[in-house]
């Protein structure tokens, strides 16, 4: 046992492992705070809507003229807080429904290319963040197969399970502790895949 976890330990110190980060874009009376955020392909935003502030996501014209002109392709109007995953290098503009044309409430994403790879083909599982500021993260599973996430200790002790379904993005709540983890996904028929790490509540951006 004590060969396992010294195994787990020496694949952390040799594998070098890219990371995304996640970040927050919360209402402030009649503006975005940040107005504007820096990100790249792969990073995850969270955005605060409600039915007084309904986010839109436009295109860079509506956005200049101050227009709530729904995006075709977007993810139209949000009237809820909800999580937003960048998937290309193409920057992202939003407004409030309710206030873009009398307060110019608006702002934007500048996107640059991922420090990952995220050229995604088939049999590809992955997290699609190493970073992990809040409690879920989301699961890139090209598979088709059922499968486990597996959470370990940087001992190599077993520290959570997560059951993966064959939803292409799914969004999986994780319960652990602030600190850097090891994970690997084992899919159904197939060898676990190769040991990466986690930050958890640590932004190694």
């Amino acid at each position: 046992m004590k060969k396992h976890y010294l195994l787990f330990s020496v694949i952390l110190l040799l594998s070098v492992s890219a990371y995304s980060a996640t970040f927050t874009v919360v209402t402030a009376g009649f503006t975005y705070s940040p107005a504007v955020t820096n990100a790249a392909v792969g990073d995850t935003i969270f955005f605060s809507a409600s039915n007084n502030h309904p986010i839109v996501q436009t295109d860079f014209s509506s956005w200049t003229n101050n227009m709530a002109v729904p995006l075709s392709g977007g993810w139209g109007v949000q009237n809820a807080s909800f999580i937003y995953v960048i998937t290309s290098a193409d920057n992202i503009y939003f407004v409030c429904q309710n206030h873009v044309s009398s307060q110019g409430m608006k702002g934007q994403i500048v996107v640059s290319a991922s420090n990952i790879n995220e050229t995604v083909s088939s049999n590809t599982v992955k997290l699609l963040s190493s970073t992990l500021g809040d409690k879920f993260i989301t699961v890139l599973n090209n598979t088709g197969l059922r499968g486990e996430l597996q959470m370990f200790e940087l001992s190599g002790k077993l520290a959570s399970v997560y059951s993966i379904t064959t939803e292409t993005n799914q969004q999986i709540n994780i319960d652990l502790n602030k600190g850097i983890f090891l994970y690997r996904f084992n899919m159904e028929g197939n060898k676990p895949t190769a040991t990466e790490r986690l930050y958890v509540g640590v932004d190694l951006r």
